[in-house]
């Protein structure tokens, strides 16, 4: 995976509609769709559009109060996975799936203020993941920095229709202008390109469950 063209994508995430600039980055590590759900961008209609069982926490109203906008990015299935989809649906093609539990969900949020802490991070990074319906990547932007957040889940050992969330893992606080080499090469690491490599050297199937364990 080329560096230069990833420290380039980021050099053009301060400035401009975060949520392009998303989609920007995205795709220079190989990961493309056109499957999103339109929102106005603002938090309070995010949250509005994916409600939780228990709504009004107070981890909800700080990210209410930090959170500039929040927005779908795109969800990411088996079709953008597989070399050569042939399987028909009965959804529209690049429809957004709120049913499709294997898959992947991508957000961007941008956050009012320059820094943030890990603890803080893991709270709004947990506050949306209980409201969505499969395994999601955030994109934070923070001033000049972003933060890449994800957290691990597991089936509900009582209802199998939720899942428990486990640890998060964040990417924290890149240097867009001047990013670290080690957030360079986690990135690359992070690729579709390098995630199909791993995926083929460990015969894992080509799916939703293979780019997981990638």
């Amino acid at each position: 995976m080329n560096k230069e063209t990833i420290k380039s994508a980021l050099s053009a995430i301060p400035t401009g509609d975060f949520l392009e600039k998303s989609k920007d980055l995205l795709a220079t590590i190989g990961y493309r769709s056109e499957r999103t759900l339109e929102l106005s961008g603002t938090a309070h209609d995010f949250l509005e559009e994916f409600p939780p069982l228990n709504p009004n926490t107070k981890t909800e109203q700080e990210f209410r109060k930090h959170a500039e906008s929040a927005q779908i990015i795109f969800q990411f299935t088996k079709d953008e996975i597989e070399d050569d989809p042939q399987q028909m649906t009965l959804l529209e093609p690049n429809s957004f799936d709120k049913g499709n539990i294997k898959s992947f969900l991508f957000c961007a949020v941008e956050l009012k203020n320059n820094t943030y802490s890990r603890t803080k991070y893991a709270e709004f990074t947990r506050e949306i993941n209980k409201r969505l319906f499969a395994p999601t990547v955030i994109l934070f932007r923070a001033g000049d920095r972003l933060t890449v957040a994800f957290a691990d889940r597991r089936p509900d050992k009582t209802d199998e229709d939720r899942d428990v969330l486990g640890q998060v893992t964040l990417i924290k606080d890149i240097r867009l202008n001047n990013p670290h080499r080690a957030h360079l090469d986690i990135l690359s690491e992070l690729s579709l390109e390098e995630c199909v490599k791993w995926i083929d050297e460990k015969q894992k199937p080509k799916n939703f469950d293979g780019l997981l364990s990638a």
